[in-house]
């Protein structure tokens, strides 16, 4: 429900959306999605903003941080990973713009941070809540990660080679050419390592298991791990005891439905109004009654005066729209305010004193600080340690 009303071309949760397929079928007001969206661009310009540097890097060692040679070390390695980031091919800022809809519309988002498949750049991924269950640790940190991945048979071959499955392999060899798209649903496993030798540094010794398994064949594929935890998993406001959070746009449900329901009520009013019913009297007109520019009726005369000059008129409607109107900008500021838009939203007046824009810059932090503060923690900051 949540993904219909905010975010359309991201649902799929309980059926498939077919590539090109029209998803705003039911949707008459885009409020709900334009909030959705300006929350989604405030929390990229807040937190990751591509025309100045986000992050830095330093030492624990105060010691260390006033060292000249260490200074300029961290300099450019922080250099080399803002040009990895923002290299064109990671495709950062769309498939991170897109976790940021997920977390305005649905609460939570996955961002996939690792290497590409020639290993000389980095590659992001946005990858589809439905499609991914975790788990937390002890400490309430997420640690465990299971991701369904849906791959063409030249894909997984691509990942894979030979290791990519017998079934996989047999619709590579399909003289047609047509089976090696079809597609194979592999599960993914990422979770802690309990057992491992830390002298070690090969990957089946890494503090993270990498456990791939094929589901056409019913066989793990391939094992290995990973230094870090390889995903990068925002989440808007956790109740205790819960994993998975709750979103802006599931306090302002019930009122963007109330909002699609107006919508459509005026709209059939709207046109009710522009194109009212007709009435006839009964025996009054002899031709059809044609209500399209230049028609012509043909009407009885005896019946014309006796019905008092009027054998054919329109029903009143349209009284009650600017009322309905009136309604219908209240629930959209009410789903507007869920969304913080009045907070993000500059004042009008251009007149303001020093004072005033510190003030509302301080009732700006108030209100939004906490929530982007456990972004920051949860969000970039897993980015700018993988990426380190």
């Amino acid at each position: 429900g949540l993904a219909d009303m905010y975010y359309p071309n991201r649902g799929g949760f309980t059926q498939t959306i077919v590539p090109g397929q029209e998803t705003q079928t039911e949707i008459y007001d885009t409020t709900p999605m334009l909030v959705r969206r300006g929350l989604a661009t405030a929390i990229d310009g807040l937190l990751k903003p591509s025309t100045s540097r986000w992050f830095w890097m330093k030492a624990k060692e105060d010691q260390i941080n006033e060292d000249d040679q260490a200074k300029a070390w961290f300099d450019a390695v922080g250099d080399r990973m803002w040009s990895s980031i923002y290299d064109p091919l990671a495709r950062f800022i769309q498939h991170s713009g897109a976790v940021d809809n997920d977390l305005a519309a649905l609460g939570l988002g996955y961002l996939w941070i690792g290497e590409n498949r020639n290993r000389d750049g980095l590659n992001f991924r946005s990858i589809h809540i439905g499609d991914v269950a975790i788990d937390e640790n002890a400490d309430g940190q997420v640690d465990t990660c299971f991701i369904r991945r849906k791959w063409t048979a030249r894909q997984a071959f691509q990942r894979f080679g030979e290791k990519c499955g017998p079934k996989v392999l047999e619709a590579l060899k399909d003289e047609d050419g047509r089976s090696k798209d079809k597609i194979f649903e592999f599960v993914q496993a990422i979770y802690p390592r309990e057992e491992r030798d830390q002298r070690a540094k090969d990957n089946l010794n890494m503090p993270f298991v990498n456990c791939i398994v094929s589901l056409a064949d019913e066989a793990e594929i391939e094992e290995s791990g990973f230094q870090e935890f390889p995903v990068a998993i925002p989440r808007w406001e956790c109740a205790p005891g819960e994993i998975y959070p709750r979103s802006p746009g599931m306090m302002a449900f019930p009122d963007a439905r109330t909002l699609q329901a107006m919508g459509h009520t005026l709209l059939v009013g709207g046109q009710r109004a522009v194109d009212p019913p007709t009435w006839v009297v009964d025996d009054a007109v002899l031709s059809a009654v044609r209500t399209f520019p230049g028609g012509l009726t043909v009407i009885d005369s005896e019946a014309a005066r006796a019905s008092g000059g009027k054998p054919i008129g329109q029903l009143e409607m349209g009284a009650n729209i600017p009322i309905g109107r009136e309604m219908q900008d209240d629930y959209r500021k009410m789903v507007g305010n869920a969304f913080f838009k009045e907070v993000f939203t500059l004042p009008q007046d251009q007149n303001m004193t020093a004072t005033e824009v510190m003030e509302r810059k301080e009732e700006f932090i108030r209100t939004i600080g906490p929530t982007m503060g456990q972004l920051e923690n949860d969000y970039i900051g897993v980015i700018v340690r993988r990426v380190f």
